[in-house]
């Protein structure tokens, strides 16, 4: 009898690199089963027919699926390196682990049940893509036969446990096997126990181990590249990351830069400005006057007059005149006149020096001639030694 292998990528030399599958919790049987003294094997009450007449017929849609895989007729195996033996090993082991504790069931094929025959076709299935014959009558003519000193990772061992019962488990190396018995379920046992020593039929090497290495390296091939594809996925993303920090960093300097020359600029803006009031911005004075004037309102009392009212706010009768455009002096009581008030800063004054002219001043303070005479409500641009000027702010 041919063995198929599925063309599938291996599932489980995939769960070797990604870390160890857990042990399923069944009806009837708990994890700790699986991790049970040697001791318990001491009296087994294995009882398996040979399922060939009573298993579960395989469905015409399941020999087909079956047939239409590749055949494998290679049973010679090349010698394995202690890593390939490590790999094919943790292989079956994986696959094992999911079924562990697993109780017996005959004809059972799940994992609230599953019998020995059924147990090795599900392990082979899921850790090679291999699928096996369904009952054990049917797995002991495959292959070729191997002698007990020669067994090897992965092998199936027979064993006679009646006058019409046979027994199938899958070999790991150092003489333990893994199987489904009526009295443990899916547990590992030892060729060495006496019970298992005296019922031992035969060993067969279904699938030359050079052809599993082959699905393990290619699976690892495969993972391999899933890896460096993600690795340079995360490369490029960490790059763009990078650019796009940078980028923004040097947005940022930009701003800096730009919030530096606006601060530069307003800077010369201002010593511009205090250049403009001469010596008293350098004193320390006042740094600027933003309102030139400010205005009152006095009311007409009786016994006022316009020259009263000038001298007592500081102005000229003339500009009390102009700024409430009086033609004459005549006031009235109840009369609400407004009156300036200059808010230009202490110390602002200018003392005309020898040889000073207006236009002068107001060229080296960078004013205008009617600026000064409008500030300083002078009629002409006649100036006069040591006379007090005021500035424009």
């Amino acid at each position: 009898m041919s063995v198929c292998r599925h063309p599938m990528l291996l599932p489980l030399p995939a769960l070797l690199l990604a870390g160890c599958a857990s042990i399923p919790t069944t009806s009837s049987g708990s994890a700790t089963a699986a991790k049970s003294n040697e001791t318990n094997q001491m009296h087994p009450t294995h009882q398996v027919v040979d399922h060939a007449a009573q298993a579960p017929v395989t469905t015409q849609a399941q020999d087909s699926r079956n047939t239409d895989h590749k055949y494998i007729t290679k049973s010679e195996p090349e010698n394995l390196t202690s890593a390939e033996q490590m790999a094919y090993k943790i292989s079956l082991i994986n696959s094992y682990q999911t079924w562990a504790a697993t109780p017996y069931e005959y004809g059972g094929d799940s994992s609230k049940g599953i019998d020995c025959s059924a147990f090795v076709r599900q392990v082979y299935i899921g850790a090679l893509g291999v699928y096996l014959p369904r009952t054990t009558l049917g797995q002991v003519k495959l292959g070729k036969e191997i002698p007990k000193d020669d067994l090897q990772i992965g092998d199936l061992v027979f064993f006679k446990t009646g006058v019409h019962e046979r027994h199938v488990g899958i070999y790991l190396g150092n003489n333990k096997f893994i199987s489904s018995t009526s009295s443990r379920g899916v547990a590992m046992s030892s060729l060495k126990h006496p019970y298992w020593v005296k019922d031992y039929w035969q060993a067969r090497r279904v699938v030359a181990n050079d052809d599993v290495i082959k699905d393990l390296k290619q699976a690892l091939q495969v993972r391999t590249q899933n890896i460096n594809e993600e690795v340079n996925r995360t490369v490029v993303a960490r790059i763009e990351k990078e650019r796009r920090e940078e980028a923004a960093r040097a947005a940022e300097i930009r701003k800096e830069k730009a919030r530096e020359e606006a601060a530069r600029k307003a800077a010369e803006q201002a010593k511009l400005l205090a250049d403009r009031h001469g010596e008293a911005f350098r004193k320390g004075h006042v740094r600027a006057c933003f309102l030139r004037y400010s205005w009152l309102e006095h009311t007409v009392k009786s016994g006022d007059s316009l020259d009263k009212i000038a001298r007592h706010f500081s102005i000229s009768v003339d500009q009390l005149k102009k700024d409430n455009h009086l033609k004459n002096n005549v006031i009235r009581i109840g009369e609400v006149l407004k009156v300036r008030q200059s808010n230009y800063p202490a110390g602002f004054d200018y003392k005309v020096k020898s040889g000073d002219t207006l236009s002068g001043i107001a060229n080296k303070f960078h004013t205008s001639v009617s600026e000064i005479k409008d500030l300083n409500d002078l009629d002409s641009s006649v100036i006069k030694y040591n006379q007090s000027l005021k500035l424009p702010c």
